[in-house]
């Protein structure tokens, strides 16, 4: 076991050196695309206060233009982070009934609260998450599960990763279950519209095909006043359906964020690879 730990740590940092070079290449070309750009439009006769010259950081045909797992903030007034949440986008909500359910004890959905935090391009700097909170494993052998689903009006909305320990469950109902606790960060943006505003929570049980086990209690969605920040919210979750199950885990994604001066980059693994570590 724990050479099979070492080697997973080895490819682990194998794989970051590659993502950080494949980054710093990225990030040494749009820089030189945007000087030179920016060279044209100094040293043009044409130019003329206002124009941009094609090409350069501030053409919006040549930011379309640019990868879209890539996400370049170009203003140099402000630094604007992505915001990384558990829901899924609605284009990539499945339905609950695609997936075969069991009647096993399985946990507790403990809360469902609104918050606010703090986010540039929300309104008055500020935008609201949901947060979602709770705890999952058989209660009768103390068998340990890795994921929680959160669903609304028959969609799959959300999905949870259990990587936090819980030693009140573990004193209280299985000895085996101190790693159980899960959160969901929530966009109020993803959830659905429908007649019953309420939120189940389900823990997906390994198989095959895997099936889900509904936690105990569900919540009314609370009310918010909810303000859209775009393109800036991401996913850290990935689809899994009942037979490819647990794959793939949590969605590793790379986002350059760049101001003028001085130039920064930001790399940010969502869910990295060392808490699928620590989940082993």
């Amino acid at each position: 076991m724990r050479l099979t730990r070492l080697l997973f740590l080895v490819a682990v940092a194998l794989a970051m050196l590659v993502l950080v070079w494949q980054v710093f290449r990225e990030f040494g070309e749009v820089t030189s695309r945007g000087a030179e750009g920016e060279r044209v439009a100094a040293t043009s006769s044409d130019a003329t206060p206002g124009s941009v010259a094609p090409g350069s950081v501030s053409d919006p045909a040549a930011r379309s233009t640019r990868p879209q797992e890539l996400l370049d903030v170009l203003t140099p007034e402000i630094e604007v982070d992505p915001l990384f949440v558990d829901s899924y986008p609605v284009d990539s909500q499945v339905r609950l009934n695609t997936w075969e359910s069991l009647k096993l004890s399985v946990g507790h959905f403990d809360v469902l609260t609104a918050g606010s935090v703090s986010h540039a391009a929300g309104k008055d700097g500020q935008t609201v998450l949901l947060v979602a909170r709770g705890w999952t494993g058989e209660t009768q052998m103390g068998m340990r599960l890795q994921d929680v689903f959160l669903s609304m009006c028959g969609l799959i909305v959300a999905r949870a990763n259990v990587v936090q320990d819980r030693p009140d469950v573990a004193r209280l109902v299985h000895p085996n279950l101190l790693r159980s606790g899960w959160v969901a960060r929530i966009y109020p943006g993803d959830l659905p519209s429908c007649g019953d505003a309420t939120m189940s929570a389900w823990a997906i049980v390994p198989g095959n095909p895997a099936r889900l086990a509904r936690l105990n209690v569900t919540h009314k969605v609370p009310e918010t006043d909810f303000h859209s920040i775009g393109d800036l919210r991401i996913s850290s979750q990935s689809d899994v359906t009942s037979l490819t199950y647990p794959s793939p885990g949590p969605r590793k994604v790379t986002v350059i964020v760049r101001s003028a001066v001085p130039a920064r980059i930001a790399i940010l693994s969502v869910r990295s690879m060392v808490a699928t570590t620590l989940r082993r």
